[in-house]
């Protein structure tokens, strides 16, 4: 049986083994993963930039031999004389589902790095004493800082339920009234909306990484003590 003491013992080199991975798994987020991010979406919303020009949003009629196609949709109301459907615009906008996989890859890495460096910061945090407190401080705004942008990463994740299904109701009203080209340009407005979106998305992640390493690197010296050399023992990230 395992005395008390043991136990203890036990859970105190656990913790450290947990400290210590936490340590590393920070020093690495900071000194290459995100540099390298923020260097990745710049390039990102460039490429992005230059594919939005050249997306065609205004619907086409299927056209065969010189006159168009009509094509009759189950449940189409029969409004009298020839009805049209604009099939490019009832597909998923291919442009809209690449980008938001890239996005929403990035969305959770981006999720994943700042509960890390929560963690970081919050084990480096001190006991609680009288004076001296203004490292701690420091510590307890840079973990709202990453808690902002953990949930603004969160927000992201919501964007691409609405829009599929603000789509699908437009869409199916084109089905239903295929001569009504009101519907066919809303759907064209949603997916126009969308692709904004998502680069404002990607504007906001490279922003977010660029301001937490920025401000992590400059109050590293009291993330790490944040009451001096006396002020406990935190892990130097050598």
């Amino acid at each position: 049986m395992v005395s008390d003491a043991g136990v203890i013992l036990n859970l105190e080199k656990n913790h450290e083994v947990v400290k210590d991975q936490v340590t590393e798994r920070a020093k690495e987020i900071l000194e290459r993963e995100m540099p390298i991010k923020v260097l990745k979406l710049n390039e990102l919303m460039e490429q992005y930039t230059q594919d939005l020009g050249k997306i065609q949003l205004e619907p086409q009629p299927v056209v065969t031999g010189g006159e168009q196609k009509r094509q009759k949709r189950d449940g189409a109301e029969d409004q009298g004389g020839e009805q049209f459907v604009y099939p490019s615009q009832l597909e998923t906008n291919k442009k809209v589902v690449e980008y938001w996989e890239i996005l929403r890859a990035e969305t959770i890495d981006i999720h994943e790095m700042t509960a890390s460096l929560k963690v970081w910061i919050q084990l480096n945090v001190p006991k609680i004493e009288d004076g001296n407190n203004f490292g701690v401080g420091i510590q307890a705004e840079l973990i709202e800082e990453l808690q902002r942008a953990e949930e603004s990463a969160g927000q992201v994740l919501d964007t691409a339920t609405r829009y599929h299904a603000s789509r699908a109701k437009v869409v199916t009203k084109c089905l239903k009234y295929p001569k009504n080209k009101d519907y066919v340009i809303a759907v064209r407005e949603l997916d126009e909306k969308q692709l904004i979106n998502l680069k404002i998305c990607m504007v906001d992640l490279r922003n977010n990484y660029a301001i937490l390493y920025d401000q992590l690197n400059k109050n590293m010296q009291k993330l790490l003590k944040p009451r001096g050399d006396s002020g406990g023992a935190a892990h130097y990230m050598s």
